[in-house]
């Protein structure tokens, strides 16, 4: 190894601890509504959880989950497979993909189906063990990652996923516009009275601005408009003092947001009214079939995500498999709306 390389190779691996460092510090403890779910009274049996387990195709249950076509695929892969990763939130999706396209046998977890959080699944991207990462663009740190290692990354979006908003049983809103979501979030409406319900100020809770596939999916639903900034609460992180979002409390002024798959995992839309209640935006109810017919207004991109100039062919062929008609399908069946 000449000189050249080896402090290439240096300077990679101190720009991945850094990110990493910067991950974990942002994120000891998040907004997530179900990340402290023991702070909410449980939905009985309303409650859903789901978790990668349930698409592994390593059993006939995890096989029996996934969507699947009514015929054969007109794309297979035997060699040259490309290597899949992804968020949790698209496992459903890309585990279906696995299945109609991939040798048989292929589990997650093997060599060429993986299921990572995106600081490790961009990490692996980057450093050319993964050939495609289904997620939501990432966060400033990551292309700076990606920058300095001299890898330029192509995002081809491939679906649409749904952003679900949240509030408590106790509060009477059922319904909100689109224009009530971004006065909401860019600070022009800050009491529940403007809204035609009590007199609160809105607790509009965020997610973490760090690595978060929810909060930038509502980035670009946002799109230019400036979203406010949560006030951070002092924590005692395994001796370290550091400054973090709230968590949502789930109180008659609060409302968050999540991706739709979040949300479903932990509490279901349908028989958990007494404790969580999800919104209709526009006068549509946040619903799979109103979701993957594109009718429900909130909405934003994700992508497979590659490195420019991977010599593999199988990648872009695989990638012309996923918005064809077969992949666009595949996508719809499992909740998703198709990118058309």
């Amino acid at each position: 190894m000449n000189q050249t390389s080896l402090i290439k190779q240096i300077i990679i691996i101190i720009a991945i601890v850094f990110v990493i460092g910067t991950y974990v510090f942002y994120n000891a403890d998040d907004s997530y509504f179900f990340a402290t779910k023991e702070n909410y009274p449980t939905a009985g049996e309303g409650l859903v959880e789901i978790d990668i387990h349930d698409f592994t195709l390593a059993d006939e249950e995890s096989i029996r989950r996934v969507a699947k076509l009514d015929k054969e695929a007109e794309f297979k892969t035997t060699e040259n497979i490309p290597v899949i990763n992804g968020s949790s939130a698209f496992l459903p999706a890309y585990a279906a993909f696995v299945y109609e396209v991939y040798p048989e046998g292929t589990t997650l977890g093997s060599k060429y189906f993986k299921c990572e959080d995106q600081t490790n699944g961009y990490k692996s991207l980057i450093s050319g063990t993964t050939d495609i990462y289904i997620g939501m663009q990432p966060d400033d740190l990551i292309l700076e990652l990606a920058n300095s290692a001299n890898v330029e990354l192509q995002f081809t979006p491939i679906g649409m996923e749904a952003i679900y908003f949240y509030v408590s049983g106790d509060n009477p809103i059922n319904d909100l516009t689109s224009e009530n979501i971004r006065d909401i979030y860019s600070g022009r409406i800050a009491n529940w009275n403007e809204l035609g319900v009590h007199d609160g100020w809105i607790e509009a809770y965020q997610q973490s601005s760090i690595f978060s596939d929810s909060r930038k999916a509502f980035e670009a639903y946002m799109g230019a408009l400036e979203i406010i900034e949560p006030e951070l609460v002092r924590k005692d992180y395994y001796g370290d003092i550091i400054y973090v979002p709230p968590a949502y409390t789930n109180s008659p002024d609060a409302i968050g947001y999540s991706l739709r798959y979040y949300p479903v995992t932990f509490t279901s839309v349908h028989d958990s009214d007494d404790v969580i209640k999800f919104l209709s935006i526009d006068g549509i109810k946040p619903n799979d079939e109103d979701v993957v017919s594109g009718k429900y207004p909130v909405m934003a991109p994700f992508y497979a995500v590659t490195v420019k100039g991977n010599d593999n062919p199988n990648v872009q062929l695989l990638l012309d498999w996923i918005v064809s008609d077969e992949g666009q399908e595949l996508l719809e069946k499992t909740g998703y709306a198709g990118i058309n």
